[in-house]
């Protein structure tokens, strides 16, 4: 990667055959250079990436202490729901076993 300029660095990117012509026809329907198509793409792709880090940061923030008021751990939660799905299991296995 080069240096160029103060504000910018210069790059070599590999497309493929098919990538390259999509690319192409957009610069050319925009009027905009593949460079600057490449700018564009890599904020975008900055700006999702940034937005949904803060959008699972808020959802771990409003999670927070969601089981504060529980009596019970969410390893002894999960125990429970196992056994249970064990348990009907057994059940149905029972059940198709009477059955034949």
């Amino acid at each position: 990667m080069a240096k160029v300029g103060i504000y910018t660095w210069r790059t070599q990117v590999s497309f493929t055959p098919q990538q390259r012509e999509k690319i192409e026809r957009i610069c050319r329907r925009e009027n905009i250079s593949m460079s600057e198509f490449v700018r564009h793409s890599v904020e975008y792709y900055l700006q999702v990436r940034e937005r949904q880090r803060r959008q699972i940061q808020e959802a771990l923030r409003a999670s927070a202490g969601a089981w504060k008021d529980r009596d019970f751990t969410g390893i002894e939660y999960e125990d429970a729901i196992r056994r249970e799905a064990e348990e009907r299991l057994q059940r149905e296995i029972g059940s198709a076993r009477l059955s034949d």
